[in-house]
């Protein structure tokens, strides 16, 4: 590392660019640990992170290294020098070896002197940068102020890179909940519509957009001059209504009438409220109820043929019987059929003999 101002500002432009370049986490760790330890030549250069940054204490394990040594894979929370780096955000450096509190900062028994830097922001602790050197009195202040700088840098990327793959993972989430519910809405028979906060179109199911005669290009059209033509007064007030008193509205019935075809429903809209109970428009179900009033008009239709059925075949089965008669008048018998006397309606004779 050439020792002049110039050059320190050179090397930490170029490395620094080559930081900027990386959106991926793991890519941005392997510019660090690479371009620190060949700008510094150091012997091993070793990055932890820490399990989890949002805690005070947390363990830290080796995410990348560089160098022909090993080390150790995890460094304790407990250990002097994670505590003292946590706590004050500061850098350690161990010129010579010697007893010391930060022992661990030396990863191989070779070393002779160390640096360690913390990687945070103010809103999260995200490791620690650990250089090595078999040279005592290796790291000075120019290499120091390098390391100080570039590392400081490489925190805010790291954690603007963490920050842009969570929102990444976040929204990869989105749209699979949107496609399961895209899914489910699209199997309803049911007609689903919602609006936004102003009335206007927002959304709409297969089923709406194929039996309402709804396309994209609605999207943002005000409900009201949609449907002023399909639907009557009593309809589009529910929809006013459930709005200006924050309430639902179940089971309205209208028909549905274009010029090509009507269809018979029932509705519920219902206010869609957001997290603190905001209003942010409708949500209207439709249910299309043409198909169950034919069959219920066609049931009416078959009870009814089936009572004038019954009223004329009781009339023609009194004609046959009248005529029957007429024609026949002996087999009218009075009183139904041959009607016996009471014992009590016989003569006395008859009732008591006579006596010799």
């Amino acid at each position: 590392m050439v020792s002049s101002h110039a050059s320190k500002l050179e090397e930490l432009a170029r490395a620094g660019s080559l930081l900027t370049r990386e959106l991926d986490f793991k890519s941005l760790l392997s510019v660090l640990v690479e371009q620190t330890l060949d700008i510094t030549a150091s012997d091993l250069a070793v990055l932890y992170l820490y399990l989890d940054p949002e805690k005070r204490e947390s363990d830290a394990f080796l995410s990348y290294r560089r160098g022909r040594w090993s080390a150790a894979e995890r460094i304790s929370k407990t250990s002097e020098l994670i505590t003292f780096i946590r706590e004050s955000s500061e850098a350690v450096v161990l010129t010579e070896r010697k007893q010391s509190p930060f022992a661990d900062l030396f990863l191989d028994p070779e070393m002779q002197s160390g640096i360690a830097l913390p990687l945070y922001t103010p809103k999260a602790a995200i490791g620690v940068l650990i250089l090595n050197s078999h040279e005592p009195f290796f790291y000075n202040r120019e290499r120091f102020n390098f390391l100080n700088s570039f590392t400081k840098l490489a925190g805010g990327m790291l954690h603007s890179s963490r920050l842009f793959q969570e929102l990444k993972d976040y929204l990869k989430k989105i749209e699979e909940l949107e496609r399961y519910q895209e899914n489910i809405f699209s199997s309803m028979t049911n007609l689903l519509v919602t609006t936004d906060g102003d009335g206007r179109i927002h959304y709409f199911n297969s089923a709406a957009g194929e039996r309402l005669g709804l396309n994209s290009e609605l999207i943002g059209a005000k409900l009201g001059e949609v449907f002023k033509d399909s639907l009557d007064r009593k309809i589009l007030k529910a929809f006013d209504t459930s709005k200006d008193k924050d309430k639902e509205i179940l089971g309205v019935e209208g028909i549905y009438k274009t010029a090509e075809k009507e269809m018979d429903f029932s509705l519920n809209v219902s206010p869609l409220k957001g997290k603190r109970g905001q209003y942010q428009g409708l949500t209207i179900l439709i249910t299309d109820q043409t198909r169950e009033r034919k069959l219920q008009a066609g049931m009416e239709k078959v009870v009814e043929e089936r009572r004038v059925i019954k009223d004329m075949f009781s009339s023609y089965l009194s004609r046959d019987i009248v005529q029957t008669l007429m024609d026949s008048p002996d087999l009218v018998r009075p009183g139904g059929g041959v009607k016996k006397r009471p014992l009590y309606s016989l003569p006395i004779s008859a009732a008591h003999p006579r006596l010799p």
